[in-house]
C-alpha cells in the first residue's frame, strides 16, 4: 500500500519585537511614577499623620508658621535659635486654645482689636503684667506673618489695643535729695552720740554704694 505521511503544518515563528537600544533612564532622585515631592512636614503635622487626627485651620497655620520661621533669618541674618521658634509659636497655640476654650471659630483673622484685648486681660489675670508683656511681644510675630504671607489686617497696627509694659524693677541708684535726708536724719556728720553716729556711718556706706555699685563688686 502506498503510504501516506501526515504532513505536520508549520507556522512561521513570529517574530520578536527588538528591544529598543535606548532604554530611558531615570535618576535616583526622580520621584516613583504617580508620587510627588513633598516638603518635609513639621512635628506638628507629622504628630497628626502618627495619631490620625486632621490639624485644625488654626493648627494647619502654626504648622505652616513654624515651618516658615525655620527657612528664614532674623534681622540679625542668622538662623532662627529652636528656643526663638518656640517663643514665637507658642503663644500661638496659647490664643488658640483660648479661642477653643471661648468658642470662637474661625482662623486667626476673626481676631480683632476688641477681642485681642479680652484674650490679654485673661491671660493678665493669670500671668501678672510681665508675662503679659512678653507673651504680647512675640504673638506680634505671628499676625506679622499672617499680614505678609496672606494679607491678613494686623490687629497690632489697629487702634485701641490694650499694651501691656515691661514690669519695672527697683532703681539701681537711690535719688539724691533721699539721700541727703538719710545723711541729715542720722546727723549730718554732728553726731555726738554711739548710735547717731552708727547710723549716720552706715548711710553714707549706703550713699556710696548707690553712687558707685560697681566699686563694691
Amino acid at each position: 500500500m502506498p503510504s501516506t505521511t501526515s504532513a505536520r503544518s508549520h507556522h512561521p515563528a513570529r517574530p520578536t519585537p527588538a528591544r529598543s537600544t535606548t532604554a530611558r533612564l531615570k535618576s535616583p532622585l526622580a520621584a516613583p511614577s504617580g508620587t510627588s515631592a513633598v516638603t518635609a512636614p513639621t512635628a506638628d503635622a507629622e504628630g497628626a499623620a502618627l495619631t490620625g487626627t486632621v490639624l485644625s485651620a488654626r493648627g494647619a497655620t502654626l504648622a505652616e508658621f513654624e515651618d516658615y520661621l525655620r527657612t528664614v533669618n532674623s534681622r540679625d541674618g542668622r538662623p532662627y535659635e529652636e528656643k526663638t521658634i518656640v517663643n514665637y509659636v507658642g503663644p500661638g497655640k496659647n490664643v488658640d486654645t483660648w479661642m477653643t476654650g471661648n468658642g470662637i471659630v474661625g482662623d486667626f483673622s476673626v481676631l480683632d482689636v476688641p477681642t485681642l484685648n479680652r484674650y490679654f486681660r485673661d491671660y493678665y489675670l493669670k500671668h501678672g503684667q510681665g508675662g503679659t508683656h512678653t507673651l504680647q511681644r512675640n504673638l506680634i510675630q505671628l499676625f506679622n506673618y499672617l499680614e505678609h504671607e496672606r494679607g491678613f489686617a494686623n490687629p497690632y497696627r489697629g487702634d485701641g489695643l490694650n499694651r501691656y509694659a515691661p514690669v519695672k524693677g527697683r532703681p539701681k541708684t537711690l535719688a539724691d535729695d533721699f539721700i541727703d535726708e538719710l545723711l541729715e536724719a542720722t546727723g549730718g556728720g554732728r553726731a555726738r552720740d554711739f548710735e547717731t553716729s552708727r547710723d549716720h556711718a552706715i548711710a553714707s556706706c549706703a550713699a556710696k554704694a548707690s553712687a558707685a555699685p560697681s566699686s563694691w563688686a
